[in-house]
């Protein structure tokens, strides 16, 4: 029989005026006991009292030690896949935000596109104060380049000449141009009498389309009230080679050739 060195009790027991060490033995359970770990309890049998107590002793030490070491190994059998788990968990979750944001973008983009259409097509209507209401129940830092033009595309046809003219000089200014913007721009600067500043800014505007029938009727008009009737007949000329049907561009230049 195998002895527990952990659980076996050395107690005296007097015997003819001596104290005699007894030993109360415990047997041993192996694995089943709480203290067993593979390199301990093993080598005890029936050992002499003189050495039983120095090998108690030095046996719970190293089965503390033991472990020790037991429950350090665990600890790094678990700790890097456990790390790798949380990291690759964090990694998943992030993705999911992600997409949740990119999803939430892309449903406020649905939504601003279908408000810019209901606006545009309140503008070809002509409803052009119906429009303006539309746009402005937008959000002002929802609204990007093309609800700012169209802002002040209706501003304009609003007869709020000067609103629409801070618009779209603000639009330059900040680096943001277009052949809409130059040409609103340059017929406001027509109706003010600033031909010079008119013809400079729908100039500009045809960097962006050469062939922009607007911008080369609004030039033809600039260049006429300028006073230089020749060069406006070559813009309206070259309006009705790009659009046959633009009617204003016609009847420009037949006014203009009778008048000249």
């Amino acid at each position: 029989m195998k002895i527990c060195p952990f659980l076996s009790i050395v107690f005296f027991e007097e015997k003819e005026g001596k104290k005699i060490p007894k030993v109360h033995e415990v047997s041993c359970l192996g694995e089943k006991c709480f203290f067993f770990t593979k390199d301990t309890c093993t080598f005890i049998d029936r050992t002499p009292f003189n050495l039983l107590s120095t090998k108690i002793t030095s046996s719970f030490e190293k089965g503390l030690e033991d472990l020790r070491g037991e429950i350090i190994s665990l600890k790094g059998s678990f700790e890097k896949p456990l790390k790798d788990y949380f990291e690759k968990t964090n990694e998943i979750l992030e993705k999911f935000e992600n997409m949740i944001v990119n999803y939430e973008k892309m449903m406020e983009e649905v939504k601003l596109l279908r408000d810019y259409e209901k606006i545009i097509f309140l503008f070809a209507r002509g409803e052009y104060e119906l429009a303006y209401e539309e746009i402005s129940k937008i959000e002002e830092s929802k609204k990007d380049i093309r609800f700012k033009i169209l802002e002040g595309i209706l501003l304009f046809k609003k007869g709020e000449k000067e609103r629409a003219k801070q618009i779209f000089e603000k639009l330059i200014e900040e680096g943001i141009s277009s052949k809409e913007i130059y040409n609103n721009l340059g017929v406001i600067y027509y109706e003010e009498g600033n031909y010079d500043k008119a013809i400079e800014t729908l100039e500009k505007g045809l960097k962006f389309s050469k062939d922009f029938p607007e911008i080369l009727y609004h030039l033809g008009l600039a260049y006429y009230k300028k006073g230089e009737p020749e060069k406006a007949f070559e813009f309206f000329e070259k309006v009705l080679e790009i659009d046959p049907e633009f009617i204003e561009a016609k009847e420009a230049l037949e006014k203009y050739k009778e008048g000249r």
